[in-house]
C-alpha cells in the first residue's frame, strides 16, 4: 500500500524486508531493528559501489569519498533507515543504477544494461518517484547508442531493458488481474495529473522549482539552511549541463533527474514533503560537485578541500540524525523485554517507567519474543529507565 493512494509499483520492498528477516532476524531475535541494520547494510554496499564507480571515472579518490560522505550522512537518510522505511531502499538502488552507469561504457557488454535497468526499476518499485531518475536513466542507456548513430546496439539496448522492465512488473499485472476491484498505482499522483491536465493554469514550474530546492536543501544540507541555495543548484546545473553535453549518460544522472523531477512535480498538486525527494539527491550532489570542478587546474583542490569540509561535518549531521524517527527508548524496552521473556513465559500486563509514544505498543517486543499475556497470569513486569525489570505479585 502507498499514501499516495493505491499500491507501489512493485514488491522489491517485501522482497528485501523478507530477505532481512531470514538472513539477519535470527541474529537479533526477530526484533525489528533487524530491518534496520538490514537496511543500513544495503545502503553501505551501494555507497561503496559509488564509491568506487566514482573514482575511477573521475579519477579522484577525494571527489568520491567526499560525495558519498555528503550522501551517507544525510539526517532523513538515516533516520528513516532506522525506522525500516522504503525511500532510503529506492536511494540505495538509485546509486546502485548510477554507479553501474558510471563505470560502463560505450562498448560496455548488454549485461551492464540489464543490471543498471533492474536497479534503476527496483529504485522505482521501492519508492514511485524514483522513476524521475529512473526514466532518464534507462531511456540513456539506448540513447548514448543512437546519438553516436549505433542503430542496431541502440534497438537492443532498448528491447533489454523494455524486456527487464516488464519481467519486474510481472507481480505487479498478477496483483493487479487477482483484484480487478482494487486501486493499483499511486493513485492521488494519476488523479492529480488529470485535475492538471484539465486546468492547466495551475501548471506553475517556476514555484514547484523552488519547493523541490527547498526539500532537496533541507535533505542535502540539514542542519545548514542557506537561502540561496535554489539559485545556486540552479547554476550548477546549467555548469553541468554545459560540461556533459556530450554524454548522454552523464547528464542522465546529473541534471536530467533534476529536471524531470520538477516538470513532473508541477502536475502533483499535493504538498510535497521532502522525503519525496530522496531519489533524486545523489544526482543534486553529483551536479553541484561536477560544477565545482569544472575548472580543470582547481579540480584537485576543490575535491580536497570538498571532502575535508564534508569530513568535518560528519559529528553534527550524525547528531542531528537522532532527531528523526527515532524512539529513543527502543534499547531499553528490548532489554527488558528480553529479560522478562528469559525469566518467565507469561505475564499480566507490562508497565515502563519511561515515555513511550502514543503510537508505540510497549508489549509488542515481548510478544515478539515469544511471550504472551495472559488474565491469570501471578505477575506483571515493570522496565526501568536503565533496562532493569522488576515482578509484582498480582492480587487475584
Amino acid at each position: 500500500p502507498s499514501n499516495a493512494g493505491g499500491t507501489t509499483l512493485g514488491p522489491v520492498y517485501y522482497w528485501v524486508l523478507w530477505a532481512i528477516r531470514h538472513l539477519i532476524g535470527p541474529l537479533t531475535d526477530n526484533l525489528p531493528h533487524a530491518g534496520g541494520i538490514g537496511l543500513s547494510i544495503i545502503q553501505s554496499l551501494s555507497e561503496a559501489l559509488l564509491f568506487a564507480a566514482l573514482w575511477k571515472r573521475s579519477q579522484s579518490v577525494w571527489l568520491a569519498l567526499g560525495v558519498c560522505l555528503l550522501l551517507v550522512s544525510q539526517p532523513q537518510d538515516m533516520g528513516l533507515d532506522v525506522a525500516i522505511s522504503n525511500p532510503p531502499l529506492a536511494v540505495a538502488f538509485v546509486k546502485m543504477a548510477i554507479a553501474i552507469v558510471l563505470v560502463s561504457d560505450e562498448h560496455s557488454s548488454p549485461r551492464w544494461t540489464v543490471a543498471a535497468t533492474v536497479a534503476a526499476w527496483f529504485a522505482v518499485q521501492a519508492h514511485s518517484t524514483a522513476i524521475f531518475i529512473s526514466a532518464p536513466l534507462i531511456a540513456s542507456l539506448s540513447l548514448s547508442e543512437a546519438v553516436a548513430r549505433r542503430w542496431a546496439s541502440a534497438v537492443r539496448r532498448l528491447r533489454a531493458s523494455f524486456d527487464v522492465i516488464l519481467l519486474l512488473e510481472l507481480p505487479f499485472l498478477v496483483s493487479v488481474l487477482n483484484a480487478p476491484g482494487q486501486a493499483a498505482g499511486p493513485g492521488k499522483v494519476f488523479r492529480s495529473l488529470a485535475d492538471t491536465i484539465r486546468h492547466p493554469e495551475s501548471l506553475h514550474l517556476a514555484g514547484t522549482y523552488k519547493t523541490v530546492a527547498d526539500a532537496c536543501r533541507v535533505l542535502l544540507l540539514e542542519p545548514w539552511s542557506p537561502a540561496w541555495f535554489g539559485s545556486f543548484l540552479l547554476i550548477c546545473a546549467a555548469a553541468t549541463a554545459y560540461r556533459f553535453r556530450r554524454d548522454v549518460a552523464l547528464v542522465s544522472i546529473t541534471v536530467a533527474p533534476i529536471a524531470a523531477f520538477v516538470m513532473g512535480f508541477a502536475f502533483y498538486q499535493q504538498p510535497l514533503d521532502p522525503y519525496y525527494c530522496m531519489p533524486i539527491i545523489p544526482s543534486v550532489a553529483l551536479t553541484i560537485v561536477f560544477a565545482l570542478t569544472i575548472w580543470r587546474p582547481s579540480a584537485r583542490f576543490v575535491s580536497i578541500a570538498f571532502a575535508v569540509a564534508v569530513m568535518l561535518w560528519q559529528p553534527s549531521r550524525r547528531a542531528d540524525s537522532m532527531n528523526y524517527y527515532r524512539f529513543q527508548n527502543y534499547g531499553v524496552l528490548a532489554r527488558g523485554s528480553r529479560e522478562i521473556r528469559r525469566r518467565v513465559q507469561e505475564i499480566r500486563f507490562l508497565e515502563t517507567e519511561f515515555a513511550v509514544p502514543p503510537t508505540v505498543d510497549a508489549n509488542y517486543l515481548y510478544t515478539v519474543l515469544g511471550g504472551r499475556f495472559t488474565p491469570d497470569a501471578p505477575y506483571s513486569a515493570v522496565i526501568s529507565p536503565t533496562g532493569e525489570v522488576r515482578f509484582k505479585l498480582v492480587k487475584p
